[in-house]
Formats: C-alpha cells, sequence, structure tokens
C-alpha cells in the first residue's frame, strides 16, 4: 500500500511484458517489479501491469494513460533477446512491423503518422549516468550490464507502445528500456537497482528533467 500523495505528485506507472516468440519467460515484468518495490517503498505512487505482447494493446495502453496529467510518469520495459546491454531508448518511430503479435496480428500504418519519430522529454543522458554508477558498483557485472543511450527501439511491441506513449503523454514524460535476457533473480534485483536510481536522481537531483517539480 502506497502513501495518499498530493495531486501534483506523478504517478509512476511501470510496464514489463508477457513471453513472446516461442519463450516461456520474459524478464521485463521481474524487472518491473523490482523497480516498484523500491518505489513504493520511497513513497511514490507506482502503477505496475503486466503487459500482452500485442499491438492492440500497445496502442490503447497511451490513450487510456498518459492523456491526463504532465507531471505522470512511464517506464515501459521489454526484452531485446538480442542485445547484451540494458538500452534506454531515445525515440519512438511509426512504422510497420511484419512481425505478428502473440495475437497473430501485424501492425499497419492506419493509426500512426507514418515517418512521424518522437523523442522523450526525460534526461536519458542523467539516468544512463547514474545507472553507469551502480554497474561500477556491482561485484558482479552481469547484475547489472553496460548502459547504453539508444535511438533504434525496433519496430514491434516495445516500440509501438512506446510511441503511444509519448504521443499521448503532454509533457512526453514516457521511456522505454530494452533489456538482454537474463535469469528472474536477476532480473528482479536489477529492477531493484534502477528503483533506487531512479529515486536518488528523479526526486533528489535538482533541476533534471526528470523532476516533478520541474
Amino acid at each position: 500500500m502506497t502513501r495518499q500523495k498530493a495531486d501534483a505528485s506523478p504517478t509512476i506507472f511501470l510496464t514489463g511484458f508477457e513471453p513472446f516468440g516461442g519463450l516461456d519467460y520474459n524478464p521485463s515484468w521481474e524487472v518491473a517489479r523490482g523497480c516498484a518495490t523500491v518505489l513504493e517503498r520511497g513513497g511514490e505512487e507506482v502503477i505496475i501491469q503486466c503487459l500482452p505482447v500485442t499491438f492492440a494493446i500497445a496502442e490503447r495502453w497511451g490513450s487510456e494513460h498518459m492523456g491526463a496529467r504532465e507531471q505522470d510518469l512511464a517506464l515501459h520495459f521489454g526484452l531485446a533477446n538480442s542485445r547484451a546491454h540494458l538500452s534506454l531508448e531515445q525515440v519512438a518511430r511509426a512504422q510497420t512491423s511484419a512481425s505478428p503479435d502473440n495475437d497473430g496480428a501485424r501492425l499497419s500504418l492506419e493509426s500512426f503518422d507514418a515517418g512521424e519519430a518522437l523523442e522523450t522529454a526525460l534526461d536519458l543522458e542523467a539516468l544512463a549516468k547514474e545507472l553507469g554508477q551502480v554497474h561500477s558498483e556491482q561485484e558482479a557485472p552481469s547484475m547489472w550490464p553496460e548502459v547504453r543511450l539508444t535511438t533504434d527501439a525496433g519496430s514491434y511491441v516495445c516500440n509501438a507502445i512506446y510511441y503511444h506513449s509519448l504521443r499521448a503523454h503532454p509533457a512526453n514524460r514516457a521511456v522505454f528500456v530494452h533489456l538482454p535476457m537474463q535469469p528472474a533473480e536477476v532480473a528482479y534485483r536489477q529492477g531493484e537497482l534502477l528503483g533506487e536510481a531512479m529515486l536518488r536522481l528523479t526526486w533528489e537531483g535538482a533541476g533534471s528533467r526528470l523532476s516533478h517539480n520541474v
């Protein structure tokens, strides 16, 4: 249970995904759970959801959660199975997808502005620096992989939910974090470490664009 917060305080939306592509496990949900635990312990209002890997949900989620208050914040987590690093995605793009989602649907551009690119307003360089410090302090490097700022969120459901979140949010306060494959206990701990970094940076770092005081 979280404490009551003033209307001007943000709600932090955290999302992970169910398994997809023949996998029986998706670490993004464990990362979201670990992050939520720390943020709630810090007194923040958190809403956490494990989402189906469908383009329909990705499109609907943004309009249902991101259009009301500019102080709210969304952190979306997803698996990039081919990457060994953690990616803070700066940009989401309007594009089609040839890969079917978990419902067998493919993405057309009917609901997109073809070619449009949307960029997060959050200061990802500051977040990357904070997470890089976490990486250097870990005894086991695998507990916290290298952190990179990237500009290609792919063309699958990850990019779609990021695009629609940024499109719906009045202040573009959303970020997508791509994660490598890792065991559940490692993923959960990574979520805790990310939550700790967010608390230090977001609500103690004066002047950061991550701050809800801006």
